[in-house]
C-alpha cells in the first residue's frame, strides 16, 4: 500500500557517523566561525563592545594548548589576527599557558605587523 508519499531516507547522521564526544570537530567549527567574525569586523582594543582583544584571546587560550594540532593552528591564526587588527595582546594575557606553547606564541606575536587606520 502506498500513500502516495515518498519514502522518508535514511538519517545522514547513522549512529556510526556521529562525531564522539571527544571530538574537536565542533570546536573547529566554532574557531571557525570566531575567525570569521574577526577578520569581517574587526576587534575593538577597548575594554567594551562584542569583539574586543580580551574577551576574544581569554575564549581561545585554551585552544592554544588543545592536543588537536588543527585546533591549535586556528587558534593560533585568530589570536595572529586580534593582534594584526587591534595590537592588544599582551605577554600577561598568555601567563596560563605552558611555557614552550607561550614561547612559540609570542615569537609569532612579535612578527605579527599592526595594522593603523
Amino acid at each position: 500500500m502506498s500513500s502516495g508519499k515518498p519514502p522518508i531516507p535514511e538519517s545522514r547522521n547513522a549512529p556510526d557517523q556521529i562525531a564522539p564526544l571527544g571530538s574537536y570537530k565542533g570546536l573547529l567549527a566554532q574557531l571557525a566561525l570566531l575567525y570569521k567574525f574577526v577578520n569581517s569586523f574587526g576587534v575593538s582594543a577597548k575594554k567594551r563592545g562584542p569583539l574586543n582583544a580580551k574577551d576574544i584571546v581569554n575564549a581561545i587560550l585554551p585552544s592554544l594548548s588543545h592536543s588537536s594540532q588543527d585546533v591549535r593552528s586556528a587558534s593560533t591564526k585568530i589570536l595572529l589576527d586580534v593582534q594584526r587588527l587591534s595590537g592588544a595582546v599582551k605577554e600577561e594575557s598568555l601567563a596560563s599557558l605552558p611555557d614552550k606553547i607561550k614561547t612559540g606564541v609570542l615569537e609569532k606575536l612579535k612578527a605579527q605587523i599592526i595594522e593603523t587606520d
